[in-house]
């Protein structure tokens, strides 16, 4: 008898690639993408400002839900980063370098459509919150 494992393990780190995100985004959507992973995402159009600094995004596990700071104000870039850095998060990844590393190509594999649509799906969230 042969054992599933390696088929599930490899199923679960290809669902947690950038390519593959990317591409969920774009066939079906961010808000669709997230929900089937179980999160939730708050968009506030206000920056949040800490002590010591800004906060650009925030992940909270017990909740399952990315919160995006200042969504009015940054680049479509930087705010995708951002919720690609936080998504890395919710995915698993405690590491900060890691989940920077995730955003970035996730920001690249978006392309200038995927990343335009889903910079508008962010803010059209911000304007409805």
């Amino acid at each position: 008898m042969t054992d599933p494992a390696p088929t599930t393990r490899r199923r679960a780190i290809d669902d947690r690639a950038p390519a593959a995100w990317a591409a969920a985004v774009r066939a079906a959507g961010l808000a669709a993408a997230l929900a089937r992973a179980g999160v939730t995402l708050v968009v506030h159009a206000a920056p949040l400002h800490g002590l010591r600094r800004t906060v650009r995004g925030a992940w909270d596990p017990l909740l399952r839900r990315i919160d995006l700071y200042d969504a009015v104000g940054r680049t479509d870039a930087e705010l995708l980063t951002t919720l690609g850095h936080e998504l890395a998060h919710a995915l698993g990844t405690a590491d900060e370098s890691t989940a920077a590393a995730f955003a970035a190509a996730w920001v690249t594999a978006l392309g200038p459509d995927g990343r335009a649509c889903c910079a508008a799906a962010v803010r059209a969230a911000a304007c409805a919150g």
